[in-house]
């Protein structure tokens, strides 16, 4: 992370695991290498980045995701992008169209595998 931002969270007094959080959410291969105790805080914001969106800021996101599924059975992603499509009814309330989780769940497990 840019100094700036940085120096921004700590000017504020954030507390450090929030700190260390927002620095790390997008490197996977660092929380992996974490004191348990730490990872277990951090791996999930860690995993949530990887979940497809509309900017796609991780474009083998859905790859990673798999990988981490493949590797843990108390991930669950299957049962995670449910949960996460059966919230985002609740919340939308019928005014918007969410992305949902589970189609592109189903359609990347679907792709030749040079293509995902």
């Amino acid at each position: 992370m840019p100094r700036r931002p940085r120096l921004l969270l700590e000017k504020w007094h954030m507390p450090d695991d929030l700190l260390c959080t927002i620095l790390l959410h997008h490197r996977m291969e660092v929380s992996g290498r974490l004191p348990e105790e730490q990872r277990f805080l951090i791996l999930p914001c860690t995993l949530a980045a990887l979940l497809p969106d509309q900017l796609n800021q991780v474009p083998d996101g859905m790859n990673r995701l798999l990988e981490a599924d493949s590797r843990s059975s108390a991930f669950g992603l299957d049962r995670l992008c449910q949960r996460v499509d059966e919230q985002l009814d609740q919340i939308t309330e019928g005014h918007d169209v969410p992305l949902y989780l589970t189609p592109h769940l189903v359609d990347h497990r679907q792709l030749p595998a040079d293509r995902r």
